[in-house]
């Protein structure tokens, strides 16, 4: 964990230092992104970088101490570095990293904490698609979509 951590503030302190232009991550930005089994929100606190909330549901974790599968609702956090305008990505594209920190509800409770990666395609000026992964002491995906607030 400590050199995902380490991998992380490396990627984000190059993409502070290599960020010139003002993509659709501008601060003030921001974005909510919904799917069958998930919601959050990204708000844009600095050119790229964004924070939010999430609420996911899993239907199947595996719980060691029960030594079954289980379902359980989580509630996190996220902070993410946007990678488009750095990448030189079209504005249509966008690929962020980042961290997530939350709690689960299920059988038990449990602290969450993982690295994620994640994608969007916009096709048009206020809608996109979204995937994203998260791996740490848990692990997901997400496939949904993002609209643009402002």
């Amino acid at each position: 964990m400590k050199k995902y951590i380490l991998l992380m503030t490396m990627i984000f302190t190059t993409g502070f230092l290599m960020a010139q232009e003002k993509g659709q991550y501008s601060m003030g930005s921001t974005h909510l992104n919904f799917g069958p089994v998930y919601a959050g929100v990204d708000f844009t606190v600095q050119d790229n970088i964004t924070v939010g909330p999430v609420v996911t549901y899993d239907w199947s974790y595996y719980d060691s101490n029960l030594g079954e599968f289980r379902a359980a609702f989580n509630l996190s956090g996220k902070a993410d570095y946007h990678f488009g305008t750095i990448l030189g990505l079209p504005e249509q594209w966008d690929l962020y990293g980042g961290v997530r920190v939350g709690v689960g509800f299920g059988s038990k409770t449990r602290l969450l904490s993982g690295v994620e990666i994640g994608g969007r395609w916009f096709w048009n000026d206020k809608w996109g698609l979204n995937v994203e992964s998260v791996y740490g002491n848990y692990w997901g995906g997400n496939v949904g979509v993002t609209m643009k607030l402002k």
